[in-house]
């Protein structure tokens, strides 16, 4: 998607988590550990996109779906993102 790598998560949330984001309070602390932890791994992230995509990490951002229990991750890249098919069929 252009500049935008998307990742899904499926069965990413424990039993706990779930009764947590039972309540608001409990479904915004969820969303603020999750920016966090996106904030503190950013530079471990950028090193190793870089290393897949050769671009830069521009940005992170989280959300989650409870119900279906999936976060979901996109990443800003700093240009577009080549999809591995493009890549082999112009190396081959």
């Amino acid at each position: 998607m252009g500049d935008l790598i998307v990742i899904r998560c499926k069965e990413a949330f424990s039993p706990s988590e779930i009764n947590l984001g039972t309540m608001k309070a409990g479904r915004l602390l969820l969303q603020e550990v999750s920016e966090s932890l996106c904030r503190e791994l950013q530079p471990d992230l950028d090193k190793l996109l870089c290393e897949i995509t050769g671009l830069r990490l521009v940005d992170i951002c989280v959300g989650f779906f409870l119900e279906r229990r999936e976060r979901i991750y996109l990443f800003t890249m700093s240009d577009t993102v080549k999809c591995q098919s493009e890549q082999f069929a112009r190396s081959s």
